[in-house]
């Protein structure tokens, strides 16, 4: 059986640093399962958190 990996981030209003940590992650030795994203920034990032098919975007509006 091989391991997968599944993740969870939060962002705030950081779409630059948002993409290079969605990248590194798909980028991993082992495969990744999902990624559940929350954003709770004033800027949405789910232009940002698209370009990757395995993450589930959740917005959250305080």
């Amino acid at each position: 059986m091989t391991p997968s990996v599944a993740v969870a981030a939060v962002t705030f209003d950081r779409p630059r640093e948002l993409a290079v940590l969605l990248d590194a992650i798909n980028n991993q030795t082992a495969p990744v399962r999902s990624i559940c994203l929350v954003d709770s920034g004033t800027v949405p990032s789910k232009d940002v958190s698209d370009r990757h098919a395995n993450v589930d975007y959740v917005r959250s509006e305080a």
